[in-house]
């Protein structure tokens, strides 16, 4: 499972708001992020790693709002997180 417990925090990191100039692809949902969209951008250094994560509107929107006060959910991880949270309240 990809949470906050098993994710590793930053060493540094830097976000910010773009408009797309060229397409990108969203480390979400691995759809393109179209030229003159707006999409969040974050670079940091995890373990030793330079990383980048491009997240288009939906998927960043998505992702915030399952977000606890505590833990935001790491890029990369939001489907993941989504299945878990199904299983959940399928087993209720």
């Amino acid at each position: 499972m990809c949470s906050c417990d098993d994710a590793p925090y930053p060493e540094f990191l830097e976000q910010s708001v773009r408009k797309a100039r060229k397409v990108h692809s969203c480390c979400e949902c691995r759809k393109p992020i179209a030229v003159g969209s707006i999409y969040h951008y974050a670079r940091g250094k995890w373990e030793g790693e330079f990383e980048v994560f491009k997240v288009c509107a939906s998927c960043e929107k998505l992702r915030i709002e399952l977000s606890s006060a505590e833990c935001l959910i790491p890029f990369g991880c939001l489907f993941e997180e989504l299945g878990e949270e199904a299983k959940e309240r399928s087993a209720v």
